[in-house]
């Protein structure tokens, strides 16, 4: 019996084509069915540098959609600055035997990142990310990121909502610096949220930049890949297309290097 592709939807704006074509698609390792939708406003090269606007309210309302078009299926969202080492499927899937979601950290304290993510559609996923869209409405400054880590702490109980504000505090102490972090990444999925879904974080070799702790990157700057790395995210990256072009360069030949010396 032949086997439904499991679909995966993006977006991307006219100067991102290089990146979506030479990148994202030339490295992908998974039989994923693709949908892509062109966003025609760039508003400042937004998703290729860090600021909200049309394209970031274009993203959220095509989560939406593939919420609505995947009832009760589990579908993939992916920005197009990600590269891939290894297949991503056999990853997914048994995660989310049990989860409505699973996405990367991007931070050392386990901010939530949306540019890789499983998700489950169904009336709780499809309620936050409508909230998501509402929120941006009245905060066009914001970044989807941005707007689903605000909503996450802010309709959170009292007590949770101290913990996110103690880990996130705590994190940048260098004193108790990793097992406040840990503490943060291992226990916030387990804390009941709002819209009850049950999620957790990729491993860490998912890697967006955010968890190896630094501020945003620029050449020069050392990255360590983690070891059997799956997929790359250049995401915390000094604003400009070049930048993260270059990035994306910087990872592949770590690994190559890795890889050549190991083999």
């Amino acid at each position: 019996m032949k086997r439904n592709r499991l679909k995966l939807y993006s977006l991307y704006t006219p100067s991102q084509k290089k990146i979506k074509d030479e990148w994202f698609l030339k490295t992908m390792r998974d039989d994923y069915e693709i949908f892509f939708e062109v966003c025609a406003v760039e508003d400042g090269g937004a998703f290729v540098d860090p600021v909200g606007g049309p394209p970031v309210i274009q993203k959220v309302d095509l989560v939406i959609r593939a919420i609505q078009e995947n009832w009760g299926n589990v579908f993939i969202f992916s920005d197009v600055d990600v590269q891939f080492f290894q297949p991503t499927e056999p990853i997914l899937v048994p995660m989310m035997e049990s989860l409505d979601w699973v996405m990367l950290r991007d931070s050392m304290d386990g901010r939530m990142c949306p540019g890789f993510f499983a998700c489950r559609a169904n009336e709780k996923t499809l309620a936050f990310w409508k909230d998501v869209r509402t929120y941006l409405d009245r905060h066009l400054e914001e970044t989807d990121e941005e707007a689903l880590n605000h909503l996450w702490v802010s309709k959170s109980d009292g007590l949770m909502r101290l913990f996110l504000y103690f880990g996130e505090w705590g994190a940048k102490i260098p004193v108790g610096r990793k097992w406040i972090s840990r503490l943060m990444v291992l226990g916030k999925p387990k804390w009941k949220n709002a819209y009850d879904i049950r999620w957790n974080f990729l491993p860490d070799t998912f890697l967006s930049l955010g968890i190896l702790g630094h501020s945003a990157w620029k050449p020069g700057m050392m990255i360590k890949a983690p070891d059997k790395i799956v997929l790359h995210h250049a995401n915390g990256i000094e604003p400009g297309l070049s930048h993260k072009l270059t990035c994306l360069r910087h990872v592949r030949e770590i690994v190559a290097r890795r890889d050549y010396v190991r083999g």
